[in-house]
């Protein structure tokens, strides 16, 4: 009974835990999400288009409710909140002074944005998991309305117009641009890339559990790198040279340590999700492309957040300074 009571105050008190990165970002996602229902309430009043103006509608429910959540949490953790966004009226000039196309131009590049930075917080938050799901949720949404105002602009014929990848085969109907071809070609190289070094790491590893989890890495890699294959072989690009299956270890096993291991495929997964970024933003040609681009991404955001979680029970995670009041 007694060790029950001090396993639950542990735990409560892990609960309250945030270090000073977490603080950081909660304070500066929410300064974001102000500045932006602040732009979108301004921009609003000019827009022409009911489509637009409901989409724009939309988009500041959500923020308002993104705010509800980071309020909470703030509170919760006892981190100061930036001043909130100013109450908006009519402009005192001529609403035709912006466009419908500018203002959708200005909402999608403030998304793609947003997610990029959405993104940095989930590379540094790795103390608290509460704070993290948060995150990780308002990363997909954001993810999601990328593609809602990319497909709005589609449909109007406001999306530039960008270089085509020209070496499509003639009997493939479907056409890239340029940099749907090279994020293909680029992806591919990375997991090649990643599939090689997990199977270096697989012939050091010393941990049971670690070795469950690099093999689950690898078939994981193994599936997306076979999808991949198939798209490039489709549109004619030119791929990689393949890894060596096969790994010939030294023989010493003491030649690197889990730990190490483990932190160095965490970095190389907190870069993937910058790279999967690259590819949403870039590719607004071919929406089945960019579909792919999408699933990976968010993807690579639940692989983040399950390895985090268990490098902690490792312990094998280096510690941040803790955030105190």
């Amino acid at each position: 009974m007694v060790l029950e009571i001090i396993r639950n105050k542990i735990q409560k008190q892990e609960l309250r835990q945030i270090d000073a990165q977490e603080a950081f970002n909660l304070w500066d996602i929410l300064n974001s999400k102000y500045h932006e229902i602040e732009r979108l309430l301004i921009l609003e009043h000019f827009v022409h288009d009911i489509d637009l103006k409901l989409l724009i509608r939309y988009f500041v429910g959500e923020l308002n409710e993104n705010v509800a959540i980071l309020k909470k949490e703030m509170n919760k953790y006892k981190v100061t909140a930036p001043a909130p966004n100013r109450i908006i009226g009519p402009p005192p000039c001529n609403i035709e002074m912006y466009t419908d196309e500018f203002i959708a131009g200005e909402i999608l590049l403030y998304i793609q944005e947003h997610i990029e930075n959405l993104l940095r917080t989930l590379r540094n938050s790795m103390t608290n998991d509460s704070i993290r799901t948060v995150i990780s949720k308002m990363t997909k949404d954001s993810i999601d309305n990328e593609t809602k105002i990319v497909n709005y602009m589609t449909l109007k014929g406001w999306i530039k117009k960008c270089p085509h990848y020209n070496s499509v085969p003639a009997s493939v109907d479907e056409k890239i641009s340029a940099a749907e071809a090279y994020h293909l070609w680029d992806h591919l190289c990375f997991r090649y890339d990643n599939i090689q070094q997990t199977r270096f790491y697989l012939a050091y590893v010393h941990d049971i559990d670690f070795r469950v989890v690099l093999e689950q890495g690898l078939r994981k890699l193994t599936l997306q790198t076979e999808m991949l294959e198939k798209e490039i072989q489709h549109f004619g690009i030119v791929a990689p040279k393949k890894p060596t299956d096969v790994i010939i270890s030294t023989g010493r096993m003491d030649f690197m340590e889990d730990d190490y291991m483990y932190r160095m495929i965490l970095i190389g997964l907190q870069g993937a999700s910058m790279i999967h970024t690259q590819s949403l933003k870039q590719c607004t040609y071919n929406m089945r492309i960019k579909n792919i681009f999408k699933k990976l991404l968010k993807e690579e955001i639940d692989i983040l957040g399950r390895y985090v979680k268990f490098g902690k029970l490792k312990g094998w995670l280096y510690p941040g300074p803790a955030f105190t009041t």
